[in-house]
């Protein structure tokens, strides 16, 4: 559910104009990628173990936090010589991160 509020929000991003329209879909982006990150640190104990659990968590802490870092100034990068029309598919491209990660932990999870 989650990658289809962030898709919606990045279509209505892209394809509208508008502030309004703007506004709401950085929220539905927001709303959408909000639900990968608690879901996959709640589920580490079941995916790594609980002796591994507390070393995981905290990769997983150190990984967000790189990714505030480097994620803007990247797009930042990629405007500067590309433009603007990059957004999207910049989006997807990390949308489609956040699902494989998600997808695999749960193939690793099922498949022991």
């Amino acid at each position: 559910m989650g990658a289809l509020v962030f898709t919606l929000g990045a279509l209505i991003t892209v394809i509208t104009s508008g502030t309004v329209f703007l506004l709401m879909g950085f929220f539905l982006i927001g709303m959408g990628s909000g639900p990968f990150f608690p879901c996959l640190m709640q589920d580490t104990p079941n995916h790594f173990g609980k002796e591994n659990s507390q070393f995981a968590v905290g990769l997983q802490l150190a990984s967000a936090n790189i990714g505030c870092v480097v994620a803007p100034p990247l797009f930042g990068i990629i405007t500067a010589y590309i433009g603007y029309s990059m957004f999207l598919i910049y989006l997807c491209i990390w949308l489609a991160g956040m699902m494989i990660a998600a997808e695999s932990l749960r193939r690793k999870q099922l498949h022991g």
